[in-house]
């Protein structure tokens, strides 16, 4: 036999799921009206945005991208209305330590293998890879090698496009063992010659 209790309790839980599931379905109405009313408005007021006016996508020569079928850089195209230029050079997000480099084993880490104290010349404890100094006994990873394996967690500029004395990488004149114009392979444990003409560099990627 069910006590008073019991029987108020149970009554109680379900006025409360009642109450919750009207809310939630009479929240999926509102929700559904509001895109029929914005669908059944202008094309116009479709195509612009309450966050940001409209603006055509530009390439590396701040060009129309549908017209010249070059792909997009997001320097020119934010550039126009935005200082991307100071925003790349003050970001972390961009540098992630290529500003801060400094002799081996004298970051905030303290590690003999650290060179700075960012994503960019800190031992990873997941991947096991480090950036190498140059005049590295054993070579781990050199610039290229660096941004083969960690460019899509980095939003372009700084070491995608720098050196570590702030040439362009496409600049760089090619140095016999030199750990930004060579590429470590992975079969001999060579150094080998690294294209950065054929390659290209990385810009930052405003989008991100």
């Amino acid at each position: 036999m069910v006590n008073k209790t019991t029987f108020r309790n149970k009554f109680s839980r379900l006025l409360s799921l009642t109450g919750l599931s009207l809310l939630l379905f009479a929240g999926a109405i509102l929700f559904t009206t509001q895109i029929a009313s914005a669908r059944s408005s202008d094309t116009k007021d479709l195509q612009t945005s309450p966050l940001h006016p409209t603006f055509p996508l530009l390439d590396e020569n701040g060009e129309n991208v549908l017209e010249s079928g070059k792909p997009v850089s997001t320097m020119n195209t934010c550039g126009d209305c935005h200082d991307t230029n100071f925003i790349a050079d003050h970001s972390y997000h961009v540098s992630v330590g290529l500003n801060n480099l400094s002799s081996p084993g004298t970051t905030i880490t303290d590690r003999p293998w650290d060179i700075s104290p960012g994503y960019f010349g800190t031992w990873n404890s997941i991947e096991y890879r480090y950036l190498s100094p140059q005049g590295d006994e054993r070579v781990d990873l050199t610039t290229p090698d660096w941004i083969k394996l960690y460019g899509l967690r980095q939003v372009g500029g700084g070491p995608a496009m720098y050196s570590q004395d702030g040439q362009l990488l496409t600049d760089l004149s090619y140095r016999t063992g030199d750990l930004e114009t060579n590429s470590l392979d992975p079969e001999t444990g060579d150094l080998v010659r690294w294209d950065w003409q054929k390659s290209g560099i990385v810009e930052m990627n405003c989008f991100f």
